[in-house]
């Protein structure tokens, strides 16, 4: 075709406009039986930024004459099938499927995001951190590392523990780092198990148990106790919590000093107990501040009446009911009581060591 084109151009008069595109538009003997069997043509426009063909596949003369090339398709299967890529000035594309072209031409931005979409909406959830195990709000199993445990743990990392199932195993594999000294941390694991406070992660379904009020209250409060426990598990280890001159003492919520330094065994976790409940103390005060108190009265109420419910740990019903028994007169449990959560906290206490 190029020669034709070029003994045309010899000629003595200039060939006309119509006989020049005559030959760019020209098909050749493959595209013409293509046609006669009934397949389409379709013909682009050369010398204009394409997304075709990514860029200039030719130029305008200064005539204005915009050259076209024929490329050959097939629309007669139900996919839309191509026949052989069109090589185009020496570049070879393959075209683009009649779906992705209706959406290019109805939203050049489309076909980005559509695609985007896709990606984001079947890519695989890539978990990074260790193995999810028993409560399914951990997105991170610190126990599948226990390196992470000391790592985290000497440099004061509470906050790498984001839900009640991580501090949960956290305060398990301290009751194993702390055998012998102390059985508090043990009683820790067991009232934040999925059957106690755990049952207050987000993904827990609690009945009749626990209200969102409570939910959110002992979501926040196993929070905010988690840096202080995770100290005293720090001075623990390192044999220092039950040695004086180390300032190892606190005021307790009735105003008494209570000191670890010097205590052993069953005296050592009472004082921790009181420990805490003086920090949940603490922690109510501060959450009232910042809460309706019809919520926090709510809150309130959903756990006492959920204390010793069956389901709840073993050494939780027992001490409710051997020291909270309305039916034998005794005082109902109320979480807002100090002296209640240490009758509760040293009676679980009890049941550990007298295992």
């Amino acid at each position: 075709m190029k020669q034709k084109f070029k003994d045309l151009l010899k000629k003595k008069n200039k060939p006309t406009f119509d006989e020049a595109a005559a030959y760019f538009t020209a098909m050749t003997d493959a595209q013409k039986a293509a046609k006669k069997g009934g397949v389409t043509d379709e013909a682009f426009p050369i010398g204009l930024e394409s997304p075709n063909f990514g860029g200039n596949a030719g130029l305008m003369n200064a005539s204005g004459f915009e050259p076209k090339l024929t490329r050959t398709k097939r629309w007669g299967d139900i996919n839309g099938g191509w026949l052989p890529e069109v090589v185009i000035h020496g570049k070879t594309k393959k075209p683009e499927d009649p779906l992705t072209k209706l959406i290019r031409l109805n939203n050049p931005n489309t076909i980005r995001d559509w695609a985007d979409d896709l990606s984001n909406r079947y890519r695989p959830k890539v978990q990074t951190g260790g193995i999810n195990s028993t409560l399914t709000d951990k997105p991170t199993d610190f126990s599948s590392n226990p390196a992470l445990h000391y790592s985290n743990t000497q440099s004061g990392n509470a906050a790498a523990y984001k839900t009640i199932g991580q501090r949960n195993d956290y305060y398990k594999w301290v009751d194993k780092q702390v055998e012998g000294k102390s059985k508090w941390f043990k009683a820790a694991a067991e009232v934040t198990s999925w059957r106690a406070v755990g049952a207050a992660a987000p993904d827990r379904f609690n009945g009749p148990f626990l209200n969102d009020a409570a939910d959110k209250l002992l979501q926040a409060g196993n929070k905010a106790l988690f840096p202080h426990n995770m100290e005293n598990a720090k001075k623990m280890m390192a044999g220092t919590l039950d040695q004086f001159g180390y300032g190892n003492y606190f005021t307790d919520a009735k105003g008494e000093i209570i000191w670890f330094a010097g205590k052993k065994g069953k005296d050592f976790d009472y004082a921790l107990v009181r420990f805490e409940q003086t920090k949940v103390q603490e922690f109510l005060t501060q959450y009232r501040m910042g809460n309706p108190s019809e919520e926090v009265n709510s809150a309130i109420e959903s756990i006492n009446s959920s204390m010793g419910m069956p389901g709840s740990p073993q050494n939780v019903r027992d001490v409710i009911k051997e020291q909270f028994n309305e039916e034998r007169g005794q005082k109902a449990f109320d979480f807002n009581s100090y002296n209640d959560k240490v009758k509760l906290g040293q009676g679980i206490i009890d049941k550990l060591h007298n295992r």
